[in-house]
């Protein structure tokens, strides 16, 4: 088993050495990465915050897109049936059939209307999910690095006690040389022992 870093979520699981090279569902975010030694993946790959914002806005922008062409499209139907319903009316005065294949007619335009009213907002609800799972993962990159880096300051503070009670014994081990070499300088101290 080695361990392997997914190139979407950044969370480390393992996986075999057989699947190196090959493609797999991450155990966190359920997406495809392909499967690297966890030392292979270079540091410029890890997403950065300008990176999020750059992802989010271009969601944004391309959803605005669609939206917009949706609006356009809908106002050009709906402006032709207008215009061709007078043209029609000043040309042929109108009859009961002519009246039920009108109404036929704005039945389905209204269904299909409904319909991209109801496409639209199932894409919103889908940007909205989107945006909330990258604030989510942004968040928990957010914690991750500051947890790492409390850690680091506790092993930091750690090791500088140490260094600090090095520094101690060794001081006094110099004075206890420095007494015993005036004394009698063949004569060098064992250390004592703790």
């Amino acid at each position: 088993m080695i361990q392997v870093k997914c190139q979407r979520c950044w969370k480390v699981f393992e996986a075999s050495e057989e699947s190196i090279g090959k493609t797999k569902t991450c155990l966190f975010c359920k997406k495809e990465t392909i499967i690297k030694p966890f030392e292979d993946t270079p540091a410029e790959e890890k997403p950065t915050e300008n990176w999020m914002k750059t992802q989010g806005t271009n969601i944004l922008l391309g959803v605005l897109i669609v939206i917009n062409f949706l609006y356009i499209l809908i106002m050009t139907v709906v402006s032709q049936k207008q215009l061709s319903e007078s043209i029609f009316l000043d040309t042929f005065h109108p009859t009961v059939e002519w009246q039920a294949k009108v109404d036929k007619q704005m039945e389905i335009l209204q269904r299909e209307i409904q319909a991209v009213k109801e496409s639209t907002q199932k894409l919103s609800q889908a940007i909205d999910k989107s945006r909330i799972e990258i604030i989510a993962n942004f968040v928990g990159a957010i914690e991750n690095s500051s947890t790492n880096m409390e850690q680091y300051s506790l092993k930091i503070d750690a090791l500088h006690t140490s260094i600090s009670s090095l520094q101690i014994k060794l001081d006094q081990l110099q004075k206890e040389v420095a007494k015993s070499s005036t004394n009698d300088p063949k004569t060098i101290p064992s250390p004592k022992k703790p």
